[in-house]
C-alpha cells in the first residue's frame, strides 16, 4: 500500500514537473 502511493506521488510530481517544462517551453518560443 506504500508503495503504491510512493508511486502515485511520483506521477503526480512528474505530471506538474511536465507542466512547468512545457510552460517554459511556450514562454521560450
Amino acid at each position: 500500500m506504500a508503495q503504491n502511493y510512493g508511486s502515485k506521488r511520483i506521477v503526480v510530481g512528474a505530471h506538474y514537473g511536465l507542466r512547468d517544462w512545457l510552460a517554459q517551453r511556450i514562454t521560450a518560443a
